[in-house]
């Protein structure tokens, strides 16, 4: 609950109005984790949940203090609070005016929690009290807290809170009753505001070294202890320089030694805010001694590999050791001259002479020109070689546009990654990888942008080191392709005619393969593998659906990337006889039948039984040999039509002259009721459903049609 209200209570603060302060940089408000009151003459009662604070007298009617706590556990360790001050808003009094009477406040010696204290419970206070007079009108009332919070802070005293209580004698009258705002309350919240800094020094360490005439830099971290400081220098405990009597607190400053100073190792650095006196820090024990002189070589280190035909930078240190320095390289026992004299600035670059042998014992040794016997010698480094051979293409490799291939290389110490680029003679082509892993293997697709020739070459570079890089020998790049001639597109196949297709091809291999295509989709296969001669003779199925939107594909069989499609759309259709096959059929069966029902008639008439029932048997022959060949393939024809229907509920485009007479008469009377621009609308025949699309009023409009339902097509029609 105590938490729940805390959390209100903040909220509240966020978002309404008060006469609590605006936070500032280096300062923090902080709210009271608990706060109430406990009342003599009701020992054993708890108050933590009542939205106010109400302090009375202990002349008469017994005594009412306040208690409230804050967590100033964020406050860093070691910091200086500049100042900290307590607020509890003044809202009302009962019994005689509190005015100008003191509120004391006493801090807690045991800890407590709003929950749970009571009269027996609270214990007792530290006697030492801060106070502050009650306002003649309601406010905020403040006590100064300072060295409280700061021995919070420090840990010197258990941060138990404080006791609020009005302990002066009352001598008539009613006894005045002061009540202060809780956080229970949600508003005019109790807090605790402070304002703190923190200086620590960082350098120079325990035990640290410094020397004359050397510049070394004072470190301190700071917190909110003003813009400037003052740094003094202090030796055996006691002032004994001032280094700088107002710097810049921005964490650092550099102090050069002076020669003056005497050499000791009780020196110490103090730091001190020039706002805040009562902020400073002072460093560990250092010395000061005389300097010295020297050389280190920095660069090349232990186990360092320069390389051949580079420049590296060879780096050194030193202190008094002249304005010139000597520098050489040793292998075995023999030194050689880099350079006679150089200046002592640290840093020479120095490019590698690719003569050098390859080696593991190599020395750079630098050495003062002004004293012969300040010098020192790096460890031991290498220097090896770097290169890039290029192995494929060779000379005299056929490569093909469209094919992929394996660029390969052998690489030394020359990065983790190369560029790959085309040449065609010493002219750049294209870039084929800026950029891929120095693995010695690339797989390249070649362009079909390329044009034929044989002075191609393959250059690779390191991305690491821009002048390692090998050029392949000449190479060739040639094309494939295939080309289908006839049929071309356009024309008008029949079912059961043999064709010709005819293509023209080059680089495709022996054998390709023949794939029909209908509405941009895959088909049927015509071969699969047929001698790449440009000739395949194709007898057209019978089976095959008649449409206009077929194309011939051609692919070479050892290459896919290698194909082509006929130019335009092919159609195929019935011929007159296969489109009236049926009509024909059913009026030679009516010719047959009624030649039978003659010839029953005349036998009849006769009284010639045994003839006629021969001549029936014959005329049954010839219409079974008649129908049957044809009724079967009609019929599968029919159930390859009506499977393809059933399964097949995509929409399909079809001519307008393919639509139904209602249909034509129905986007007639809906365009002449509706007038429709550049919109849609749907028809609903008996088994397809029709999507029209129109067009602008005076144009043409587009026909889409789908199955409408499965149940529609399995269902024969009633006979009527």
């Amino acid at each position: 609950m105590k938490k729940i209200l805390m959390l209100i209570g903040i909220i509240l603060l966020l978002i309404v109005p008060c006469s609590s302060p605006i936070i500032s940089a280096g300062s923090k408000t902080l709210y009271p984790t608990d706060d109430t009151y406990v009342n003599i003459n009701a020992p054993n009662t708890n108050y933590g949940e009542i939205d106010y604070m109400l302090i009375r007298t202990d002349y008469w009617g017994g005594q009412i203090d306040g208690l409230v706590k804050f967590d100033v556990s964020s406050i860093p360790i070691g910091s200086t609070i500049v100042s900290a001050k307590l607020n509890l808003y003044y809202y009302g009094w009962a019994g005689s005016n509190p005015n100008d009477r003191e509120i004391k406040l006493y801090t807690m010696i045991h800890d407590w929690d709003e929950d749970n204290i009571t009269w027996n419970t609270c214990g007792r206070d530290n006697p030492y009290y801060i106070y502050t007079t009650v306002p003649s009108s309601f406010s905020w009332m403040t006590w100064d807290v300072t060295s409280n919070v700061q021995d919070f802070v420090d840990g010197t005293k258990a941060n138990y809170g404080w006791k609020v209580g009005d302990h002066q004698g009352w001598l008539w009258g009613d006894v005045p009753q002061t009540k202060f705002r809780t956080k229970e309350y949600g508003n005019y919240i109790p807090y605790l505001e402070i304002d703190y800094a923190q200086l620590t020094v960082n350098s120079p360490p325990l035990g640290d070294i410094w020397r004359k005439g050397e510049t070394n830099n004072i470190t301190w971290d700071s917190e909110d202890a003003g813009n400037y400081v003052k740094i003094e220098s202090y030796k055996s405990g006691s002032y004994y320089y001032t280094i700088a009597s107002s710097t810049s607190n921005d964490g650092s400053y550099s102090w050069t030694i002076p020669s003056s100073l005497s050499t000791s190792s009780s020196y110490k650095i103090k730091i001190t805010s020039t706002s805040y006196s009562t902020v400073y820090d002072e460093s560990e024990y250092f010395s000061i001694q005389e300097p010295i002189r020297y050389i280190t070589v920095t660069s090349p280190s232990s186990g360092t590999t320069w390389y051949k035909g580079e420049t590296e930078t060879i780096t050194w240190s030193s202190l008094n050791a002249g304005s010139n320095v000597k520098i050489q390289y040793k292998i075995g026992s023999y030194y050689y001259t880099i350079a006679s004299s150089t200046s002592n600035d640290g840093s020479y670059s120095w490019t590698i002479p690719s003569s050098l042998s390859t080696s593991s014992s190599y020395k750079i040794k630098i050495s003062s020109t002004s004293y012969s016997n300040v010098e020192d010698e790096s460890d031991y480094f290498s220097i090896d070689e770097r290169y890039i051979t290029v192995n494929s293409p060779y000379s005299g490799s056929k490569w093909y546009e469209g094919g992929t291939y394996s660029i390969t290389w052998s690489p030394k110490n020359a990065g983790s990654s190369v560029k790959i680029e085309l040449y065609k003679s010493s002219l750049r082509v294209s870039t084929i990888t800026s950029s891929t892993s120095n693995d010695g293997s690339y797989s390249w697709t070649i362009p079909s942008s390329l044009t034929s020739s044989s002075y191609y070459k393959i250059r690779i570079t390191s991305t690491s080191f821009s002048n390692v890089y090998d050029d392949s020998s000449s190479f060739s790049i040639d094309i494939r392709y295939i080309t289908v001639n006839s049929p071309s597109g356009g024309g008008t196949c029949y079912k059961g005619e043999t064709k010709t297709i005819n293509w023209n091809s080059d680089n495709a291999g022996s054998n390709v393969k023949i794939e029909l295509y209908k509405n941009g989709k895959y088909h049927s296969t015509i071969t699969s593998s047929t001698s790449n001669d440009g000739s395949y003779s194709w007898t057209i199925p019978t089976s095959i659906s008649s449409s206009s939107s077929y194309k011939i594909k051609i692919t070479s069989a050892s290459n896919s990337n290698v194909y082509d499609y006929s130019n335009s759309y092919l159609t195929i259709k019935e011929t007159w006889l296969q489109k009236w096959q049926w009509a024909i059929a059913i009026t030679v069966l009516i010719t047959i039948i009624l030649i039978a029902i003659g010839i029953r008639t005349r036998a009849k008439n006769k009284g010639e039984k045994r003839v006629f029932e021969k001549e029936k048997k014959e005329i049954k022959d010839i219409i079974q040999k008649a129908t049957s060949k044809k009724k079967i393939e009609h019929q599968k024809i029919k159930e390859k039509k009506k499977r393809k229907i059933v399964t097949d509920y995509n929409w399909h485009s079809i001519k307008i002259s393919e639509c139904p007479r209602w249909l034509k008469e129905a986007v007639k009377k809906y365009k002449s009721k509706h007038h429709p621009k550049h919109e849609s609308a749907i028809f609903n025949g008996r088994h397809f459903r029709y999507e029209v699309n129109f067009g602008d009023l005076k144009g043409k409009y587009v026909v889409k049609r789908r199955l409408r339902h499965k149940h529609w097509v399995d269902t024969p029609r009633k006979k009527t």
